[in-house]
This record gives structure tokens, C-alpha cells and sequence, in this order.
């Protein structure tokens, strides 16, 4: 049996996002192996519900400090061990054995799309130093999708391995109908504030349209857009997952409009509700779904508004059942995994 130490600090949340879920399917698909959570704040304890999982909390509070202080003065003494860095980023001065995990490149589009010395703008340098970091130093990458393996050997100078091991989809547990929540039809998206999410030229096509219909946005906040006409946008943020999984059967379509992503598990949920899809024209969509979504250019306001009178007037697509072969996937890339621990 393996020990492996993790950067656990993205299972410290109440609710599990990508990145976390991501991690958990490595963790669950290797049973036999022995794993050690690091954070500066106590595990979920729904992920420590087994015997090869324990883990230690230490350090500083502060997410940089404990980054680049704490960890590698921990990892110090645990020389011969290999760590897992799940969330692009990693200590500067680590030189041990590693797998490093890239989900995607939105932090260099973020660079040029935020404002200078913002939060974000801030993040996503870092962001990059850190990948770069991983990229041109030994390390196994493991990566979530094809269009992100194939970026990632553009830049992979030392020729480091690279796994692609898919994101995890969890099939929905559905409650009580979502028609009492909406009575009236709308068009669904699973969106955020993040310049990358695209939202704000979603809203914009979406004023335009005439119809009576209302835009859902799923965890986007509705200050960041008060400059626009948003008096046919409902913003839900903080939903439990049957809230959001009701939405997605009643919706009249689904819309995802990114300028990037690493995968996209919002469209594995539509399609797993039969939603008509609509989304970016960029490679990972086109990974994910096929023949089965209606596709437009991002940057096209009048692109995006015709895409959706065109759904709205033919409702015929329909996605085909591609989470089982993506759940199935995964599971064969993480097994090949233990040849490179």
C-alpha cells in the first residue's frame, strides 16, 4: 500500500464543487492505497469514512502562508512520499515526488479579461506561476479533458506524463416538482460571476428576446449586473442540488455560455434531464456533446439570440446518455494511474 498526502483543503467545504469531486473519485477508485488529507482546516467528515483515509491539520490559516510555508515544511519530513496538488497550485520550493492536477487555462484568459490588481487578476497570476511551475519540473499531470490535455502538451517541455481522468457525475436524487418554485417558462443556466462564465453577454442577447420567458441563473449574483436590463432574470445562488436538479427538468432549455472551461458538468446534468443544450462553440463542449447541443460563438450577441429562438421554435434535440461512458472512463484512467505512483 502507497502512501499518498493530498492538498486536502478543497474537502474542508460544506459543498462539494468540481475540483472536490474530482478528487474524491481518485480517492473512492483507489481503495488500496493509503491516503493522508493536509489542510489548515478539519476534512468534511463524509470523506473520512474509511479506513485507508486520515488527516492531519496544521499551519497557518492563511490560504498563501500555509501554501508556501506550512506544506513544505511538513513535507520535509515525509521526503519519499508522493503528493497530490488538486487545485493548480502548489508550494514553489517543493522538489518531491508529485502529481499535479490541471482542470483547465481559464487563469490565463482570466489575466487578460480582469481588471489589473483585482482578486481575480491577482489569483490567476499566481495561478500560472504555480502550473508553469508544475509544467516545466518533474511531475505526473493528470488533466479532465482532451481539449485541456492537448493545451497542456503545448507546453509540456520536459515531457512530463499526462493522464486524463474525467470529471464525476453523480446521478440526481429528485424531490418535489420544481413548477412550484416557477409556474412560468424559462430558459436555465448554471453560470457565476467569473469573467470566463460569460454571463454578462448571456443577459445582454437575452434582453433582446421577445418572448414570454424568464433567464434562470444558477450561482451568479445579480449585483454584478445591475447596470443591465435584468427585469426578466431570476439569480439563485446557494440552492440545494434537488432545487437544482428540478430546475433543470422544467426548464424550456439549457444555455451554457463560457469562454472556457476545463470540462462542463452543468451539460452532463441537462443532458441527464433530456434538456435541450445550448452552449459555447469551443472544443470541450463539443468533447462532451457531440451531435447534441445547439452550438454558438460566445463572443456573438446576435449569435446567441438567434440560438435560442431557434430552441425555443424546435425542441426535437435531445442528449444521448454519455454520463454512464464518462463515469465508466474515469474509473479505467484512475486504476491506470497507480502505474505512475
Amino acid at each position: 500500500m502507497n502512501r499518498i498526502y493530498i492538498d486536502a483543503r478543497v474537502l474542508a467545504s460544506h459543498e462539494f464543487r468540481g475540483t472536490a469531486k474530482h478528487l474524491i473519485s481518485i480517492i473512492e477508485n483507489l481503495p488500496d492505497q493509503e491516503f493522508i488529507l493536509l489542510s489548515n482546516k478539519r476534512i468534511n467528515s463524509e470523506i473520512l469514512n474509511s479506513s485507508n483515509i486520515s488527516s492531519i491539520v496544521f499551519g497557518f490559516n492563511n490560504y498563501f502562508l500555509w501554501e508556501q510555508i506550512s506544506l513544505p515544511f511538513f513535507l520535509l519530513f515525509n521526503k519519499e512520499a508522493t503528493v497530490i496538488f488538486p487545485n493548480h497550485t502548489m508550494p514553489f520550493f517543493y522538489f518531491g515526488k508529485k502529481i499535479f492536477i490541471i482542470h483547465d487555462f481559464i487563469f490565463l484568459l482570466n489575466i487578460k479579461l480582469s481588471r489589473f490588481y483585482t482578486r481575480i487578476w491577482l489569483a490567476s497570476i499566481y495561478r500560472t506561476a504555480c502550473v508553469f511551475r508544475a509544467l516545466y519540473t518533474k511531475s505526473t499531470i493528470i488533466t479532465v479533458s482532451n481539449s485541456t490535455y492537448n493545451r497542456i502538451n503545448k507546453y509540456n517541455k520536459l515531457k512530463n506524463k499526462v493522464l486524463i481522468v474525467y470529471n464525476k457525475f453523480e446521478k440526481p436524487i429528485l424531490h418535489e416538482d420544481a413548477n412550484r418554485i416557477l409556474d412560468k417558462p424559462y430558459i436555465l443556466s448554471v453560470s457565476g460571476n467569473q469573467p470566463h462564465k460569460n454571463c454578462r453577454a448571456l443577459i445582454k442577447a437575452f434582453s433582446k428576446v421577445e418572448r414570454d420567458i424568464k433567464l434562470v441563473i444558477v450561482g451568479a449574483r445579480h449585483l454584478d449586473f445591475t447596470d443591465l436590463d435584468i427585469s426578466k432574470v431570476i439569480f439563485l445562488c446557494g440552492i440545494p442540488n434537488h432545487i437544482l436538479y428540478n430546475l433543470y427538468r422544467n426548464c424550456k432549455l439549457f444555455i451554457f455560455p463560457s469562454l472556457e472551461e476545463g470540462f462542463g458538468i452543468p451539460l452532463l446534468e441537462a443532458a441527464y434531464f433530456k434538456c435541450v443544450l445550448l452552449c459555447s462553440d469551443i472544443d470541450v463542449f463539443h468533447e462532451i456533446c457531440g451531435k447534441n447541443a445547439i452550438y454558438f460563438n460566445p463572443n456573438s450577441e446576435e449569435e446567441i439570440i438567434n440560438c435560442i429562438y431557434f430552441a425555443l421554435n424546435n425542441d426535437a434535440l435531445q442528449f444521448s446518455e454519455y454520463e454512464n461512458s464518462f463515469a465508466e472512463k474515469a474509473k479505467v484512467q484512475i486504476q491506470s494511474l497507480l502505474k505512475w505512483i
